[in-house]
């Protein structure tokens, strides 16, 4: 073997649980809630599908744009942690506060985007991270 190549959601870090609570903030909005179980049949799949799925099976009249946008609010309380353009790219549209953390092993990151930049990891401190 001359390499292993690790999945980085679910495997390095898990941000479903994190998506299943913002998915129950907005919920709550119209009185509903989802369970855990019921959530995980989504685990990888697209939030399209879900949201959609969902507003069916609850019968709510809220369209499949209202969710999105009603979770892309809650994520605008989120900070990102970023090494890569793509990422840090994504993490702004969708309206989040972006740590930047520049790999002294890679040339170009594209991090110019992000509200802050570091470069050893120790630099994020929860100082930091509370001051987004």
């Amino acid at each position: 073997m001359e390499a292993v190549i690790f999945d980085m959601d679910g495997v390095i870090v898990d941000t479903e649980p994190g998506f299943f609570i913002v998915a129950n903030k907005f919920l709550e909005r119209y009185g509903k809630s989802i369970t855990k179980e019921y959530f995980e049949q989504f685990f990888g799949g697209a939030s399209v599908h879900m949201w959609k799925t969902t507003t069916e099976m609850l019968g709510l009249d809220v369209p499949v744009e209202e969710c999105l946008k009603g979770t892309h609010e809650i994520r605008e309380q989120c900070l990102v942690i970023e090494d890569s353009s793509n990422g840090v790219t994504a993490a702004k549209s969708a309206g989040m506060s972006v740590i930047g953390f520049r790999n002294l092993e890679v040339a170009n990151q594209g991090l110019k985007p992000a509200d802050h930049v570091v470069t050893p990891m120790k630099d994020i401190t929860l100082e930091l991270c509370r001051s987004f």
